[in-house]
């Protein structure tokens, strides 16, 4: 059968609607890529994340939270040696004796009686504002004069400190009355008695004396 001009236009525009056709469904693909119709297959995205000081995990489970270090406060320093009142620079109105005084003039008897000069003068404060009739007398020569009466009389018979009173107590100052009675031997024999002041100074956490007279000497001999 003969194919007419008709039957020509149509085999030439089929190749044209294919190719309208393809071009169609490729828009349409496009077209819902574009607005989201189709699965991408990309994965969600993360939240955000905040930041923290807290250390992160390189390798494993992430690391336990330090506990917290509790700094020990520092120990005061310890503090300075003080003297016997409940309050310093103050005149106090009691008359009792405290006992670092009592202990210093216990000390102040077995030196003499165990005939120790050196220990008797270590009882002295570096200088004596007042040792007897002199003054100002540095403690090398209290240490000498101690020596000496020992020396001289070396049987201690009797050495007693008796009637202590406290007269004042002012911040590192103390003033103390006393009757001392003894009664030594030597070469000749030396016995009396008397009453003391004793001036007291408190030095590296000590009570020292740093005057020393008589105020009263009841009788005194000598053969």
């Amino acid at each position: 059968m003969p194919l007419t001009p008709e039957h020509g236009r149509v085999r030439r525009s089929r190749p044209l609607l294919w190719v309208y056709f393809s071009l169609l469904v490729i828009l349409c693909f496009v077209v819902a890529r574009q607005f989201g119709w189709f699965p991408t297959g990309r994965a969600a995205p993360e939240p955000p994340q905040v930041a923290t000081n807290e250390p992160r995990a390189v390798f494993g489970t992430p690391p336990p939270a330090k506990a917290p270090v509790n700094v020990p406060s520092p120990a005061p320093l310890p503090a300075r040696a003080q003297p016997e009142t409940s309050t310093r620079n103050r005149t106090l109105s009691s008359k009792e004796v405290p006992p670092g005084i009592h202990d210093l003039l216990r000390r102040w008897e077995d030196t003499v009686r165990s005939g120790d000069p050196e220990g008797q003068a270590s009882l002295y404060g570096p200088t004596a504002e007042v040792y007897f009739t002199k003054r100002n007398v540095p403690h090398r020569e209290i240490v000498s004069d101690k020596r000496h009466f020992l020396e001289s009389y070396p049987k201690m018979n009797r050495y007693t400190v008796s009637n202590v009173k406290l007269e004042s107590l002012n911040g590192d100052r103390a003033v103390i009355s006393l009757i001392k009675d003894w009664d030594a031997e030597g070469a000749k024999r030396f016995a009396g008695s008397e009453k003391e002041l004793l001036t007291l100074a408190w030095m590296n956490g000590a009570w020292k004396i740093v005057g020393e007279k008589e105020l009263r000497v009841f009788w005194r001999k000598k053969d």
